[in-house]
């Protein structure tokens, strides 16, 4: 069995541990801002999770002061192991709540005693302009929207139901949201996809048979992938089949030395693109390559930029789009020389190449 534990229902050996973890492995990762009516909010990353804070003392007649910090989820993990004393039971702590739970430490410099703190997420108008300067590269462009991003305008706020009533007043108007924007109150953990992250404690849950890709009856042979494709046409629907024909067709293209050039449009690949490397080791054994990068995926600008770069460094041509235009197709053709002869083959897809 597995529980969440809540910072009111730890043992007291699981709040020695969350005190030991949060000054060991977490405090150098939390930077709380104190915010107020005359200034201005600090910059929010998209996509990060932050913990909204509301401080007060009892014997206070003052209101209550309010600040935030980034949960640092990347670095410490979402999920904490908790020690417990039944082998039978594992206990998880959520990573904002080993933050909330070390509050007064945190700010014992200030004299409150009484906190709250709930979790909130701000997404930014993703929509950037280029500008028509001649004088800056399309690239320059790109790399100057990516910039104006960051500092676009909230559109959306989601943000924990229990959170206090006037720090939820107080981040609206500071965000300058309306009533057209998306405030959605939810609940502690907004994005079910953390769940991927959750740690594997369920020793005795039956996983179901996971269902593999299979692979296409054309290439089910020891034989090359090129000797297949240039005799006849195969259709391989993803993820069904698998991708690795995909791969290994280009890397069959980097090692012959009967291929003169490839040319592929590459969109959204993967992190640690099987299909660069074969690219680059296609140009490092001497094969002209040229790959048109749609620099206009969304969310993936800044990791185009990289692969423009590291693929320019290599000796690839790349291609960065067209004025107007974003180029969304996958299509790859290869020419090798046979006989006296220029054969051309490749492919065509409505998929982004990225295998994983």
């Amino acid at each position: 069995k597995g529980f969440i534990k809540t910072p009111k229902k730890l043992t007291e050996k699981q709040k020695e541990f969350v005190k030991k973890y949060f000054d060991e492995e977490v405090e150098s990762n939390v930077i709380p801002i104190l915010l107020h009516d005359h200034v201005q909010l600090p910059y929010l990353r998209e996509k990060s999770l932050y913990l909204g804070i509301a401080m007060r003392r009892k014997d206070w007649k003052f209101g209550t002061k309010f600040a935030i910090t980034e949960v640092p989820a990347k670095a410490n993990g979402r999920f904490v192991i908790l020690p417990t004393e039944n082998p039978e039971e594992t206990d998880i702590m959520l990573l904002e709540d080993v933050i909330a739970f070390n509050l007064p430490h945190i700010f014992s410099y200030f004299g409150y005693d009484d906190f709250k703190a709930n979790s909130f997420k701000v997404t930014k108008d993703a929509e950037f302009d280029l500008d028509n300067d001649i004088r800056t590269s399309f690239v320059e462009k790109i790399e100057k929207g990516i910039k104006s991003r960051r500092k676009g305008k909230p559109t959306r706020f989601v943000f924990d139901k229990d959170m206090d009533k006037s720090l939820v007043e107080f981040l609206i108007k500071k965000l300058n949201l309306t009533k057209r924007d998306s405030i959605i109150p939810g609940q502690k953990i907004h994005n079910f996809r953390h769940f991927m992250d959750f740690p594997d404690v369920f020793k005795n849950y039956e996983k179901p048979i996971e269902r593999s890709s299979f692979t296409h009856p054309e290439f089910d042979h020891e034989g090359r992938i090129t000797d297949v494709i240039v005799k006849k046409d195969v259709l391989l629907t993803f993820p069904y089949h698998t991708f690795t024909p995909v791969i290994d067709l280009l890397r069959e293209a980097a090692m012959d030395p009967d291929v003169k050039s490839i040319q592929i449009t590459a969109y959204r690949l993967a992190s640690n693109s099987k299909i660069v490397n074969a690219l680059i080791n296609a140009v490092r054994n001497g094969k002209e390559v040229t790959v048109m990068l749609e620099l206009r995926a969304r969310f993936d600008e800044e990791n185009n930029l990289e692969w423009k770069e590291r693929l320019e460094e290599e000796g690839v041509k790349v291609l960065v789009g067209l004025p107007n235009k974003k180029v969304h197709a996958k299509l790859c053709v290869i020419k090798k020389r046979v006989n006296n002869k220029t054969i051309q083959y490749g492919f065509v897809s409505t998929g982004n190449l990225n295998e994983k």
